[in-house]
């Protein structure tokens, strides 16, 4: 299932590209959320803003919360966070990891959550295919904290970092599910990882 978090058409793009992976996937809406019953264990909230307003829009304890009361995280093993990463006051991985000891405290502690980072960059950037035979992009952005484009959060949205000269492409491909989900840095849990000495 698709967890669209605001109607926009760069949201509609990369719903369309999810669909292409999975064709039978149900879509809803943030703002409509209504009780389903389904048999994904895939759920995926999406936000291509990249306006950094996803972890403004709710607190990780009021989205379990309200996934939950919905009967939206009945089968689900992963949450995949397909938003980009690019608010310098609340990064994504902090707000999975609080997401998943909620989803703990609700006894929901098999869920484990994706997130879209690369740690050798400061943001990540997810960019839907622009036609139907497209990839999707994922970009690493860094700033030094004199950039005044990155100090005045107002000024960013998808457009105008799409439009930077200095992002990195780190990867293209048509399944960004399967890409965010390939590295052990981008899955979170309530728990650390053990280590192994």
């Amino acid at each position: 299932m698709i967890i669209v978090m605001e109607n926009s058409e760069l949201n509609q793009r990369g719903v369309e590209a999810l669909k292409q992976a999975n064709k039978d996937t149900t879509v809803q809406y943030y703002n409509s959320l209504t009780t389903q019953t389904t048999s994904d264990e895939e759920l995926i909230l999406l936000d291509l803003s990249a306006d950094g307003e996803f972890q403004e829009l709710c607190s990780p304890e009021q989205l379990a919360s309200e996934l939950e009361e919905k009967s939206l995280l009945n089968n689900v093993k992963v949450i995949h966070l397909l938003i980009s990463d690019v608010s310098s006051d609340s990064h994504l991985i902090p707000f999975a990891k609080e997401l998943a000891i909620a989803l703990e405290k609700m006894d929901k502690k098999e869920i484990h959550i994706t997130v879209p980072t690369d740690m050798s960059y400061q943001m990540t950037l997810l960019a839907p295919p622009e036609t139907n035979e497209g990839n999707w992009k994922i970009y690493g952005l860094s700033a030094k904290k004199s950039d005044s484009f990155f100090q005045e959060s107002k000024d960013k949205d998808y457009e105008s970092l799409e439009k930077l000269s200095n992002k990195k492409l780190l990867w293209q491909g048509k399944n960004i599910v399967d890409w965010q989900s390939s590295h052990p840095d981008r899955m979170i849990t309530a728990k650390p990882p053990k280590l192994c000495l």
